[in-house]
């Protein structure tokens, strides 16, 4: 008899890794580059990068990371600019933030407990998608204004969490 207790079972995150593998190797197919390249090179960051964040250590978690966003923005700058395009590269932004979510690292139930967070996100894909579709086209000067109050509002959401958070270790030091 062992008396060992059975280790909690680590999530592998392959359905985050497959779908966004996918959604990838889709995006790639919207490129203007020549033969399958855009979808292989889709594929390949995707399985390097999950290869990447399995390892030992976990310091190529970043690393993993960045390899997926630098062939995301990649893909998505090669692609045209056309709604079905978009669309493709707003679920792969989602299965990105699911990728991320279904890291081994973080331990069972991490996914579970982001699906709320890239629920909203995704709503918020959807209605900036549905904006796109629906309204007429406007001067490029208001996308430019709008880009940049989006920067802005996020600015100010990273600075209150980095306050929140230097008042949560004051606190806990006292």
């Amino acid at each position: 008899m062992s008396d060992s207790l059975p280790s909690e079972p680590r999530p592998s995150g392959l359905g985050a890794t497959v779908l966004l593998g996918g959604a990838l190797a889709l995006l790639g197919l919207l490129t203007s580059l020549p033969y399958f390249l855009g979808p292989i090179a889709g594929a390949v960051a995707v399985v390097a990068a999950a290869r990447l964040r399995t390892r030992p250590g976990g310091r190529a978690g970043p690393l993993a990371l960045g390899l997926v966003l630098g062939v995301l923005g990649t893909l998505s700058a090669l692609a045209p600019p056309v709604a079905s395009a978009e669309l493709i590269a707003g679920f792969a932004a989602l299965g990105v933030l699911l990728w991320i979510a279904s890291d081994p690292s973080r331990g069972a139930g991490a996914l579970r407990q982001a699906v709320p967070i890239v629920a909203i996100a995704g709503l918020a894909f959807a209605v900036a998608l549905a904006l796109a579709v629906g309204l007429p086209t406007v001067p490029y000067g208001l996308g430019i204004a709008g880009g940049l109050a989006a920067i802005a509002v996020l600015l100010v959401g990273f600075a209150l969490v980095a306050a929140r958070s230097g008042s949560d270790r004051g606190a806990a030091t006292a």
